[in-house]
């Protein structure tokens, strides 16, 4: 599973959590809410990559 399609399924997951709140409003959980859905739309990873020469690391970046 990609890391886009994880993110994409957790905003789903925050937005319906979110239409809840509003319809009951819990005390609090909009900035919960609110703090999750911007932590998942920056999440990103960095990865070293390291290998000999003509390993093909360039090969990985470039697709």
């Amino acid at each position: 599973m990609s890391v886009e399609l994880v993110k994409k399924n957790a905003l789903t997951v925050i937005e319906e959590a979110s239409n809840i709140n509003t319809k009951y409003s819990f005390e609090n959980l909009s900035k919960s809410l609110l703090e999750m859905q911007n932590t998942v739309k920056n999440f990103k990873i960095n990865a070293p990559l390291i290998g000999l020469f003509s390993a093909g690391k360039s090969s990985i970046l470039n697709k």
